[in-house]
C-alpha cells in the first residue's frame, strides 16, 4: 500500500514540476522582447529549465528505485507509471526549451552551446 501511494505521489510531483514549462509554452516572450535582450529572456528560461530538469532527474531516480523494490504486480504498475510520468515530464520540459532556443536562434542568430545551451550557459 505504501509503495502504491508513493508511486501516485511521484506521478503527481512529476506533473507539477513540468507546469512552469507548459505555462511558458502558452505564454512565451514576444519576438521584440527576445530581440531586445537575450539576457532577460533566454537566460532565465534556461535557468528554470535546468532546475526543473534537475528536479525531474531526482524524481526519475526515486521512481526507478521504487520500481526496483516493488515486488508485487499491484505495486509495480503504479511504479512503472511513475517512471513513465517523470521521464515524460523531463522530455516535455526539454522539448519546450529546445523549441524556444531554436526560435531565439532564428530571431537573433545567436547559437547556444551543447544541449541547447544547458551545459555551458549561453
Amino acid at each position: 500500500m505504501f509503495r502504491t501511494l508513493t508511486a501516485y505521489v511521484l506521478i503527481g510531483l512529476s506533473l507539477l514540476v513540468c507546469i512552469p514549462a507548459v505555462v511558458f509554452w502558452f505564454n512565451p516572450y514576444t519576438d521584440a522582447q527576445i530581440e531586445a535582450s537575450i539576457v532577460d529572456t533566454w537566460e532565465p528560461e534556461a535557468l528554470i529549465t535546468s532546475v526543473l530538469l534537475g528536479l525531474l532527474a531526482f524524481l526519475v531516480l526515486l521512481s526507478v528505485l521504487l520500481w526496483l523494490f516493488s515486488f508485487r504486480s499491484s505495486a509495480r504498475w503504479p511504479a512503472s507509471a511513475a517512471v513513465a510520468a517523470s521521464l515524460g515530464s523531463a522530455c516535455l520540459v526539454f522539448a519546450i526549451h529546445a523549441a524556444f532556443s531554436i526560435h531565439v536562434t532564428e530571431l537573433t542568430g545567436v547559437t547556444f552551446g551543447p544541449v541547447f545551451g544547458l551545459l555551458h550557459g549561453s
